[in-house]
């Protein structure tokens, strides 16, 4: 069990698939989208849990206006694909 920010340093490669479902105030959503969006591969999704949670949604939110990027959410997860274009 480790801290999101620590266990980030455990993956050696990108991924095809990351969900996030760890600490829901904005700021850790927040930080956690934009620590593991960098370890995702094209074409990858990276989603969660909560988003009905206000906190949560204005990060996912906020995250895809600010990468021109369309969330999708079904009942309470929501998730990302990752354009071919990569990102960062």
């Amino acid at each position: 069990k480790k801290k999101s920010e620590d266990a980030i340093n455990d993956i050696k490669e990108l991924v095809d698939f990351i969900y996030i479902d760890g600490n829901h105030d904005y700021e850790f959503v927040k930080k956690d989208i934009e620590l593991y969006w960098k370890l995702l591969k094209p074409n990858g999704v990276i989603g969660g849990h909560d988003f009905n949670h206000y906190s949560v949604a204005r990060a996912v939110v906020e995250f895809c206006n600010k990468n021109k990027l369309h969330a999708k959410n079904w009942f309470f997860d929501w998730y990302i694909e990752k354009p071919n274009t990569l990102l960062g």
